[in-house]
């Protein structure tokens, strides 16, 4: 008997601690940061207006970090749409916008109690209770962003259906690839673009888009401290969140002007203001690094720039005559500079030593590769082309995927294909003004398109203001049927309609720059009347009178893949592709193109566009290698800048 008596014991003892488990194990539960194995905690942390109707329920949040008794969380949901800053022509970063504003008063105030507020930290670098993600959180595998899908995000109803202000004319933007997908802001500022923002786009990928978008969605972060809260019930799954709420120190440090409201809790759908049973504190889990936060570059202010005049065009060019601009693998050629007439043309591609050369009785083509390294001292490869024409018969032109279609945004395919179906021997891309035209049927306001001309035929007007630091700055390249270019800064071109809109803005500086446009500028029909064919709006314009333009160190100064233009004098043009995003190259950026294009002779030269668009071309085959910029590496376009028609090019 006195054996069973002492194995009966010990088995009572156990029975007893397993009852008493339940009591234990709410806690011994800690709450965890993202773990692989295990994957995301989550809980409940003040209210918002979640369904259709409005109705108010918890905010659910995914612990991303938890450290030193911290966690750092991110709304599970996109809970409203809304522009980072309405005003992007004058985006002051992050810290200056209107949603970093909105985020740290009107939505604190809406989504947390007075005590609940207590429980936020400021821990990250732009002095934010309330935030949103940096872009390198967004790809961080320690708090479970390791592929695009990770990044995926459904909205709540409220956030499909309302807007929060009603100036804002558009709600939140569904991808229509299964209907439940939306895009979603970081708190990073583009290094490229000084008045655009880092964002989720479609299918998780990352990218960037203007900050003054109106049909984002936010996914507000949070730092709280766990020691002032405290776990009134759930698992820390998704379908039974931990239900934390303020501790009753959190509650005692509200200021007595500010009154502690009750907190609302939902069980099973149903709002209450109900208190739940007794709360056990929140324990702290192991710690975990935090990453150091990200800082943007601003871009500089753009200051005046005059109008370029180009050397005077004659009825034959002649700098395709001079020997130390033709390199001797070419055949023997006229006193022009060209092939004998009747001569069957002459193509060299050499790829491995990086040259190609194209010679006929009216062009000649010289591409050569060349490699260095880069203001950052990274490597660096470019394309140097210089063009020859004999005469105003072989001048440069804009070639359409469609001319049918030239503002129709379907109606675009790789530049290799525009160039192959026009048989051109030598291509580069233009503005991409079609992204513009894009955005500005999106829009609720008027984008700024530039002044593109095609064919002496307006087809968009609405220059870029003159005030705005937002790259690109839209400067114009104009050309001309004797072979001359000319380039006009954005305060030098207008339309009526600009005009108006500028006096009707109630602000000084801008009906300023109205009367001054009026007064100093030219409209696109005038462009036209004064032998204007074709223009181009991009910029920075690089060099004017054969010198580096102040332009070219105000826009654009990063390294990136760049593609130029210019004119040493009508007739001789000079064409550099800068590759980037690739391990030969890390590009560079406007003041390195400047320089190159002067020191090359340019008596004028435009900064076109870059990124994915920057593409050469010769005999229908790409020339540069494109980098890899977020989902594409190489960006369809609506038509090409090109020069020489070939039968062999198909």
């Amino acid at each position: 008997m006195r054996k069973t008596s002492w194995f009966i014991l010990p088995l009572l003892a156990v029975l007893l601690m397993g009852i008493a488990c339940p009591a234990l194990a709410s806690e011994a539960v800690g709450i965890q940061g993202y773990s692989k194995s295990t994957g995301y905690q989550y809980v409940t942390f003040g209210t918002y207006p979640t369904d259709a109707d409005g109705t108010v329920r918890p905010i659910l949040w995914r612990v991303l970090r938890s450290a030193d008794g911290e966690a750092y969380m991110m709304t599970e949901y996109i809970l409203f749409a809304s522009p980072v800053h309405e005003d992007y022509d004058h985006y002051p970063g992050w810290e200056g916008s209107d949603l970093f504003a909105y985020l740290n008063n009107e939505f604190k105030q809406d989504a947390f109690s007075p005590a609940e507020q207590q429980v936020l930290l400021v821990r990250t670098e732009d002095g934010g209770l309330v935030t949103l993600a940096t872009i390198d959180e967004m790809r961080d595998a320690s708090l479970g962003f390791a592929s695009n899908n990770d990044r995926l995000c459904e909205s709540t109803e409220w956030a499909k259906e309302h807007r929060i202000k009603d100036t804002y004319k558009k709600s939140l933007y569904i991808y229509s690839k299964g209907h439940k997908y939306s895009p979603w802001w970081s708190r990073t500022r583009s290094q490229d673009y000084a008045h655009e923002q880092r964002r989720v786009m479609d299918e998780g990928k990352l990218g960037r888009v203007s900050s003054g978008n109106v049909d984002l969605g936010v996914r507000p972060v949070v730092t709280v401290n766990l020691s002032l809260l405290t776990i009134a019930g759930g698992s820390g799954t998704k379908d039974s969140p931990f239900q934390l709420q303020p501790s009753d120190a959190a509650a005692a440090a509200v200021p007595e002007e500010q009154p502690a409201k009750d907190t609302l809790v939902v069980t099973e759908d149903i709002v209450t203001d109900e208190p739940e049973a007794a709360a056990t504190p929140v324990p702290v889990a192991e710690p975990e690094p935090a990453p150091e936060a990200e800082q943007q570059p601003v871009e500089p202010i753009a200051t005046e720039a005059p109008a370029t005049e180009a050397p005077a065009a004659a009825a034959g060019f002649t700098a395709a005559a001079k020997p130390e601009y033709i390199d001797e693998r070419f055949p023997i050629l006229d006193e022009k500079g060209f092939l004998p007439e009747g001569q069957p043309e002459f193509v060299l591609i050499d790829e491995e030593n990086g040259q190609w050369l194209y010679a006929s009785h009216t062009l000649r083509i010289e591409i050569n590769r060349r490699t260095g390294t880069n203001s950052q001292k990274q490597p660096l490869r470019w394309y140097e082309a210089q063009i020859f024409t004999r005469d105003t018969s072989e001048l440069f032109d804009l070639y359409p995927w469609d001319e049918t279609k030239y503002t129709n945004i379907n109606a675009q395919v790789l530049a290799d294909e525009i160039a192959k179906k026009n048989h051109l021997v030598f291509a580069i891309n233009s503005d991409y003004f079609i992204y513009r035209v894009e955005r500005d049927r999106e829009e609720s306001y008027n984008y700024p398109l530039g002044i593109e001309i095609r064919n002496g035929q307006v087809l968009c007007a609405w220059p870029r203001n003159a005030l705005s630091t937002v790259y690109p700055p839209l400067d114009v390249m104009a050309f001309y049927p004797d072979g001359s270019i000319k380039l006009f800064k954005n305060d030098q071109l207008y339309t009526d309609e600009f005009v108006d809109y500028l006096k009707r803005s109630g602000r000084d500086d801008y009906k300023a720059l109205a009367e001054t446009l009026k007064a100093n500028g030219q409209t696109p029909e005038q462009l036209i009347a004064g032998g204007a064919t074709d223009t181009l709006s991009f910029g920075p314009i690089l060099v004017e009178n054969g010198q580096v333009s102040p332009r070219s160190t105000e826009f654009g100064n990063t390294p990136n893949p760049r593609t130029a233009f210019g004119m040493v004098e009508p007739g001789y043009y000079i064409c550099v592709m800068v590759e980037s995003r690739i391990a030969e190259s890390k590009g560079e950026s406007c003041v390195w193109m400047g320089q190159k294009m002067a020191e090359l002779g340019c008596w004028s030269a435009i900064n076109l566009d870059g990124g994915a668009t920057s593409t050469m071309i010769f005999m229908g085959k790409q020339v540069n290698k494109s980098g890899n910029y977020g989902d594409i590496t190489n960006r369809k376009q609506n038509e090409v800048l090109g020069i020489g028609y070939s039968n062999a090019v198909q």
